[in-house]
């Protein structure tokens, strides 16, 4: 079947957010390679469906194909996992006051410091979140996606979507008190 819409209508349209897609299966693969491999995949499916895009949010149209392809992979393997790890996805990137989420002009090193702590503690509570809080989570937080188009990617209803949300912030707050207080135990 001959495309109406052309390459270029497809890489101007798509291409500005190859770094969302392989963000979004960094976080389900957890291995570059295996994330490389589905994003190339993911572009070669939307391209053959590009004509049956409506044209309204590529980015959320994109995150789709590309969490589909993933699940898709993720069934093929052996090994199952309920957790996603953020360690892959920052690498071997170190925390401290020159992060650049981090990096303000007016923060002293002190403050820079405790910053890099609060960063530490947060991804590691975000890693024991299970996958379909943690998902949700990642698309509305680090994508900026809306609650309606959160529903079209993962394929769930939008009071889904909102209750996940709201029980993956809550399981935070728990992991992230939890976390103070053995701390403070460790103190005394």
């Amino acid at each position: 079947m001959r495309s109406t819409r052309t390459r270029q209508e497809f890489e101007a349209t798509m291409l500005p957010h190859i770094d969302a897609a392989y963000r979004l299966a960094m976080w389900f693969l957890r291995h570059s390679p295996d994330a490389e491999d589905a994003v190339q995949d993911s572009f070669i499916r939307a391209f053959k469906a590009f004509d049956s895009w409506r044209g309204e949010n590529a980015k959320g149209w994109l995150l789709k194909i590309v969490r589909n392809t993933c699940l898709s992979q993720l069934g093929k393997r052996t090994r199952h996992t309920n957790v996603i790890q953020l360690d892959t996805v920052m690498g071997d990137q170190k925390i401290d006051a020159n992060t650049p989420a981090l990096r303000d002009k007016g923060l002293l090193p002190e403050d820079a410091l405790i910053a890099a702590d609060n960063h530490s503690k947060l991804r590691k509570a975000v890693k024991m979140l299970p996958q379909n809080n943690y998902e949700v989570l990642m698309l509305r937080e680090f994508e900026d996606q809306t609650y309606k188009q959160i529903s079209e990617i993962v394929g769930i209803p939008i009071g889904t979507v909102m209750s996940r949300l709201s029980r993956a912030r809550q399981q935070l707050r728990i992991l992230l008190l939890e976390s103070e207080n053995e701390e403070n135990n460790h103190e005394v």
